[in-house]
């Protein structure tokens, strides 16, 4: 069984790969007693803890001063190699989109392989009253350019390729099921607000944990969550006109931070089974969809975006 323990130096020590030890060899050759230390501490920090990516860069701030001139850019790239672990799973839920993504720049920043699943829930699925619902068919073409997106980023990075591993069925189930069968270090998705996903989340991040596989989640659709913009009492606000104060205040001194993707695309893994499933697959019919106004994907959302920007100005009047 993969080891529990959060500790990068445990799985290091039983995965008995021999490149991670031949990089342990070399950089134990070459630097002191001391440096070994902060080597084997920076290699052991938990990653997603807080303040753990932080710790590591300072320690490898100070290892740099005492590794031989030469040996220094073969020497960090050993090192923030130990430090990024093997694979991780992220999860698409709200957001079908490559662009701005904080699950994935997280995932691809910290991990050598990065796979992408999406699972048609059908504890939401089963619970809608028609078959030919717009939304289920506007989810699915979107999924179709999130798919050929991921390939491109892949491939535009010098990858192999990649693709969207896409399911049908209790996504409480699948998500930790494909998470054992390709054995990844975690799991990472951007955080849903819904009572019903935050019940469903939990599910998933306790079975997850009985494997040793974490569950982590990243603020992604919104610019201010829960407790990040309260009264001065620490209260949530009842008014909004001092709530939208607030906010702007805020806005101020923490803009929105992008969360960028394409560079270390390349880590992006190829997808399983066979690409997005026809509607029928799902048990859907074809909808009236392609005949409104209404582009679907990263593509349509875009031109839809740039044309309220030509409206925005007559925004009140509009």
């Amino acid at each position: 069984m993969r080891a529990g323990a959060d500790s990068r130096a445990l799985r290091i020590g039983r995965s008995g790969t021999a490149r991670k030890f031949g990089s342990l060899s070399r950089i134990q050759g070459r630097l002191g007693r001391w440096a070994w230390h902060e080597v084997w501490l920076a290699v052991s920090s938990p990653l997603g803890c807080p303040g753990a990516e932080r710790d590591a860069r300072w320690r490898m701030l100070r290892l740099l001063r005492c590794a031989p001139q030469s040996y220094r850019d073969d020497f960090c790239r050993e090192i923030m190699n130990l430090i990024r672990s093997e694979s991780a799973l992220v999860w698409f839920r709200r957001d079908l989109r490559v662009d701005d993504h904080a699950a994935l720049s997280h995932a691809l920043r910290d991990y050598r392989k990065v796979y992408c699943l999406f699972v048609f829930d059908t504890e939401i699925l089963e619970a809608l009253p028609r078959r030919d619902d717009r939304r289920v068919e506007f989810i699915r073409e979107s999924l179709v350019e999130l798919d050929r997106g991921l390939d491109e980023l892949s491939r535009g990075a010098g990858g192999a390729g990649s693709g969207l591993t896409v399911l049908h069925g209790a996504a409480r189930d699948l998500v930790a099921a494909t998470a054992f069968e390709l054995e990844v270090d975690a799991v990472l998705c951007n955080r849903d607000y819904e009572p019903s996903a935050i019940e469903r989340d939990a599910d998933v991040a306790e079975r997850l944990r009985t494997r040793g596989v974490r569950f982590i989640q990243f603020k992604d659709q919104v610019i201010f969550e829960k407790s990040e913009v309260l009264t001065q009492s620490g209260t949530p606000f009842t008014v909004f006109t001092p709530y939208k104060r607030a906010w702007l205040k805020a806005l101020e001194t923490q803009p929105p931070t992008p969360f960028p993707v394409a560079p270390r695309a390349a880590a992006l893994a190829p997808g399983a089974g066979g690409g997005v499933p026809a509607l029928q697959a799902l048990g859907f019919e074809p909808t009236n969809l392609s005949e409104l106004a209404l582009p679907c994907g990263m593509s349509g959302a875009r031109r839809l975006l740039e044309d309220f920007r030509g409206r925005i100005d007559h925004y009140k009047v509009a």
